[in-house]
């Protein structure tokens, strides 16, 4: 199920990337580019149907675990932060656009230094837009103390780097896609179900948090950073125990 939906991904996105370039050859009068981009305006590519995958705390410390056994503290910290932030993976661990680096956490972000650190963190989401994110880390105590299992002499520069690299003294960001090849390795030997993948660790926060009574739609929508609220129901992978909820509520009230 993993490679069957990362395939799918990535040729969506191929052709998505090939419709822009079309586009932007048409405004140069790049020669044919008319009619590249009426013909790939006629694919058809199917949209992976919407996931409804999420990942137990069970799960995810379990998860957790392993990687810190294998050796991956890198795994583990990107993992946790995207369930108790509520966080995209790509926000942690930044991405390459061709040789460029886009950052993700950097430690110049994050008050860490000195024994008065506050441990707070400071940065920004850009998938839309661009929306804050602050957050003081002493209020997710295990997060905190892998964070502060980094070296003092490495807290420079990307948060999360490879461990496994020929040249220990270069401290080279993850490429996402590299990323989640590990990581599948991982989850398999911690036992986590196939279906479940590292882009489901941010859903399953969003899920637990919304299982939760005393948080509202609204709070759960600004923990996520959406600016929509559908992109946040998107996230809530709980409809259906919800949905049970709710009968159960009902049948209680005709009692009473």
């Amino acid at each position: 199920p993993y490679t069957t939906l990362f395939r799918s991904q990535r040729q969506r996105h191929m052709i998505v990337m090939l419709r822009i370039l079309a586009k932007h050859a048409v405004l140069i009068d790049a020669p044919g580019a008319t009619r590249l981009r009426d013909l790939l305006s006629e694919i058809e590519f199917p949209v992976p149907k919407p996931r409804d995958v999420s990942a137990t705390r069970e799960q995810v410390n379990a998860f957790v675990k392993q990687a810190l056994a294998d050796g991956y503290l890198s795994q583990a910290i990107t993992t946790l932060a995207q369930f108790e932030l509520i966080e995209r993976r790509v926000h942690i661990i930044g991405y390459f656009e061709g040789d460029q680096w886009r950052p993700g956490w950097v430690w110049q972000n994050i008050d860490h230094a000195g024994p008065n650190a506050t441990w707070k963190i400071r940065y920004h989401q850009s998938k839309v837009g661009l929306v804050l994110r602050e957050y003081d880390l002493r209020d997710t105590p295990e997060l905190l103390a892998l964070l502060q299992q980094i070296p003092e002499e490495h807290r420079v520069g990307p948060v999360i780097v490879m461990e496994r690299q020929k040249t220990k003294s270069i401290r080279k960001p993850w490429e996402d896609r590299y990323y989640a090849e590990v990581w599948r390795q991982i989850a398999n030997r911690a036992g986590l179900p196939e279906n479940v993948c590292s882009m489901d660790m941010r859903a399953s926060g969003a899920t637990e948090a919304d299982a939760i009574p005393g948080v509202s739609d609204r709070a759960l929508q600004d923990a996520g950073g959406w600016l929509d609220p559908k992109t946040r129901d998107r996230y809530r992978r709980g409809k259906q125990r919800n949905a049970g909820e709710v009968v159960k509520l009902r049948q209680a009230a005709i009692k009473e």
